[in-house]
């Protein structure tokens, strides 16, 4: 754990014919750290929710890195109808995971793509 904080997020454009996922560190808190935390360069930031679109927020735990990080977003971003699944990292404490879609997902449906990646969504 390199006790950074930072903002990660995932995109994702779902289809039949076009799949991409693209990593964004959004915001970085020291130029050292672990590996996975190390700065990168500056990306474009997330796109903000649109009125035709929904946004849901999980609080997970175990979260420690950008790795992490990176690990939960791309897992609920591959969910069909996610356009965005961005996570807001607080490592070692309960990080924010923010899914937006065009409709409602199924809570249950991305509890158990965080719990598949290996973290738990902490209990409220």
């Amino acid at each position: 754990m390199c006790g950074t904080s930072a903002t990660w997020t995932t995109s994702s454009t779902n289809s039949s014919t076009v799949s991409s996922t693209v990593l964004l560190p959004v915001s970085e808190k020291s130029s050292s750290g672990c590996s996975c935390c190390a700065p990168q360069e500056a990306a474009a930031p997330a796109a903000p929710v649109t009125s035709d679109e929904v946004s849901a927020a999980f609080p997970v735990l175990g979260l420690t890195c950008g790795s992490c990080a990176s690990r939960v977003s791309g897992a609920v971003g591959k969910i069909t109808g996610v356009n965005e699944a961005r996570v807001d990292l607080v490592a070692g404490g309960t990080s924010t995971l923010h899914v937006t879609s065009a409709t409602p997902r199924d809570a249950g449906l991305v509890a158990s793509t965080i719990s598949d990646a290996g973290y738990q969504l902490a209990s409220s």
